[in-house]
């Protein structure tokens, strides 16, 4: 702590010590220099003490002291230091000790108020007496800025610790320098063991050299974003998706943080979602009979290249047209095959159909109605000419 009462401090006990052995100028000077310092003394921003070590009488206080604690200047000079402690133990042990230092003790104002205060102490004799002249300095903005970030940096700490996602950082040779537990559950290794590890032993052969790209791309300032595969302690692949920040000191790129989400299972029901489609997708386009499908209320959305075929219509023919234009409504069959796939979800019936040209044919039709991964209901048809 550098503040004036350092200064003061000094003056004090050097005064004390010529006053005490004499070795100082004549005694007009000497009161002179007790003149001086006492306006010192009371100039003092900080709150100035002065304490017998023995008894903790306070023998002197400065008005920024009596402005501090609440009381009057006759009242501070007949307490005893313990008087002003909300610790008053502690206060005693250290006195008796001879400390010079306190970051933090803990003091208590006229109206009853808990505050913190900062101490520096010089201990000497004078006049025969141990005494020691103490600077406090209310700290309790300091403190309350001190717990601000505590519980700041304690927030990050409890966001990073139960973090679903994998959260660490690397220095700028790729080693870990942090990991949470979900580094440790995604892949496998303990805390202990991926500490001592570059990020590399968990990168499968095949990713490292682009791995290592989007790395020092990021150590270059530039944010990263990838998918990758990660091999677990236990030889398992995992695929993670990961995002790479650049960590800084003093305005350089000293390592990386990042965060890497487990999406294996993701990917892995995105991946035979696809296949299911592709297959899906085959059998519409090379199915023999006529598939389309369509809304409730008529709509087309799709027609395979059987549809067009029996039809004699283009797909965006049949798309623009609708279901309507496709089938006779004069068949009565048709709407009890309606009726019936709204009562039960599906329904196969026999009912006239109608081609581009105007011929009327006979097809057997099985409707299905479903909803689709947004909720909305579609129907599938599936044609077949029995002429």
């Amino acid at each position: 702590m550098k503040f004036q009462s350092f200064d003061l401090i000094f003056s004090f006990s050097k005064l004390s010590k010529m006053m005490k052995d004499g070795s100082g100028p004549e005694k007009n000077m000497q009161i002179e220099s007790e003149e001086k310092f006492r306006r010192l003394f009371q100039m003092e921003s900080d709150a100035i003490f002065l304490i017998d070590n023995e008894t903790g009488d306070i023998l002197e206080a400065n008005d920024a002291a009596c402005k501090l604690y609440g009381f009057s200047h006759d009242a501070l000079i007949k307490m005893k230091h313990t008087d002003l402690s909300a610790e008053p133990d502690e206060t005693r042990r250290v006195t008796l000790a001879g400390k010079t230092f306190i970051p933090v003790r803990w003091h208590r104002r006229q109206d009853q108020t808990v505050f913190p205060v900062e101490i520096v102490a010089n201990h000497f004799l004078w006049q025969g007496y141990g005494v020691h002249i103490a600077a406090i300095r209310d700290i309790t903005e300091r403190v309350h800025r001190e717990e601000e970030i505590r519980t700041g940096e304690e927030r990050v700490r409890s966001l990073i610790d139960h973090n679903p996602d994998a959260v660490y950082s690397l220095d700028a040779e790729g080693t870990f320098l942090s990991v949470n537990e979900s580094s440790c559950r995604i892949s496998g290794y303990s805390r202990e063991e991926l500490i001592r590890m570059n990020f590399d032993s968990l990168i499968v052969a095949e990713e490292k050299q682009k791995v290592w790209t989007y790395f020092k791309r990021c150590l270059q300032g530039a944010p990263q974003h990838f998918e990758t595969t990660i091999l677990r302690k236990d030889g398992c692949r995992l695929i993670i998706h990961v995002t790479n920040t650049p960590m800084t000191a003093k305005g350089k790129v000293v390592g990386i943080y990042a965060i890497a989400k487990d999406i294996n299972d993701h990917v892995v029901a995105e991946r035979a979602l696809e296949e299911s489609e592709k297959k899906y997708r085959s059998l519409f386009d090379h199915s023999t009979d006529a598939i389309l499908l369509t809304r409730p209320d008529g709509t087309v959305l799709d027609a395979n290249p059987a549809a067009c075929q029996m039809f004699g219509r283009s797909r965006e023919e049949i798309l623009e047209t609708g279901r309507n234009r496709l089938v006779d409504h004069g068949d009565p069959r048709l709407y009890d095959a309606l009726e019936k796939r709204t009562a039960h979800g599906g329904a196969t019936a026999e009912i006239t159909m109608i081609r581009a040209n105007g011929e009327r044919f006979p097809a057997e039709v099985t409707s299905t109605i479903f909803a689709d991964e947004g909720g909305q209901q579609k129907t599938s048809m599936i044609i077949r000419d029995i002429t």
